[in-house]
């Protein structure tokens, strides 16, 4: 019998304080202690086995623009207590039937192997890609389209959604809406420009735009801090064999998405700008 001594504490504490990555088998390896000590003195101490957060790596520069662009928004908001349900954000995402099935975190308790198995069609294979805007409460779109996004088809895209969604806002509201871009090549096309100029004079934000919006940022903005994850995880919990089958899946939970909850997810821009300033424009997701 294997007695557990505060010696044995000391050492099994000591070793992950010093290797912090190692896992309980390298520990039993290294101490020679059984696997079923190791875990009860870790949790004894309340140890927990925290994971990384995988977040946007950042090139020389990435922070400055950051800063730029959180200053810009704090400013804003201080002249205009409203900016944040005036600014439309704006992406494009993918969307397969293959879904998001991980292997590695999908697990079935059995007492004996059921030898279950994840139907795949790699031949069957199809995507649809779509573009949505958030502003405020409101939901813009989505909209769908076939193929890469071309600067030709980008346009023809902004030019039907921004006269459709322009048309249902009060002229004091249109007149004061921002509009936001990250820096896909479609984005950045001189035809781009001008239609966005046309719409929004000054009030865009892009990377070579009025206001300069900082590469590499999906933590300040709403539709890849919150949207993309949440959608994807709502389509995904089914299969289809159509792309019908999947664009009429996206509409119809996107319309089933209650406004209060876009509207917190535009609202907690301002806590990520704030928190990206604290850490002098760096990563901060893993932070919050």
């Amino acid at each position: 019998i294997f007695i557990i001594t505060q010696d044995t504490d000391i050492n099994v504490l000591a070793y992950f304080e010093a290797f912090h990555e190692n896992s309980t088998r390298d520990c039993v390896r290294d101490l020679g202690l059984c696997l079923g000590t190791i875990h009860n003195i870790l949790k004894k101490h309340k140890f927990v086995p925290y994971k990384y957060r995988p977040t946007q790596s950042l090139l020389p520069g990435d922070q400055e623009r950051r800063i730029g662009f959180c200053q810009w928004l704090i400013n804003m908001l201080n002249g205009n207590p409203n900016i944040l349900r005036l600014i439309l954000w704006s992406d494009e995402s993918n969307f397969s039937n293959r879904g998001m099935f991980n292997r590695k975190n999908q697990h079935y308790w059995s007492r004996d192997n059921p030898m279950r198995h994840h139907p795949c069609n790699p031949q069957r294979r199809f995507s649809i890609n779509v573009w949505c805007g958030l502003i405020g409460s409101t939901i813009v779109g989505p909209v769908f389209y076939e193929g890469t996004l071309t600067g030709e088809r980008y346009v023809e895209l902004l030019r039907n959604v921004i006269h459709n969604f322009l048309d249902n806002v009060n002229l004091d509201d249109r007149q004061r809406i921002f509009f936001q871009q990250d820096g896909a090549p479609p984005h950045g096309t001189q035809h781009v420009t001008q239609l966005l100029n046309e719409f929004f004079e000054n009030r865009w934000l892009a990377t070579r735009g009025p206001v300069l919006w900082p590469p590499r940022s999906p933590d300040l903005t709403p539709l890849d801090f919150y949207f993309w994850g949440f959608l994807k995880n709502e389509v995904y919990k089914n299969h289809y064999n159509t792309v019908n089958e999947l664009q009429g899946a996206i509409i119809n939970i996107i319309e089933n998405i209650d406004g209060r909850t876009i509207l917190k997810a535009t609202r907690k821009v301002l806590k990520c700008a704030r928190k990206c300033l604290e850490v002098e424009g760096d990563v901060f997701e893993h932070l919050i």
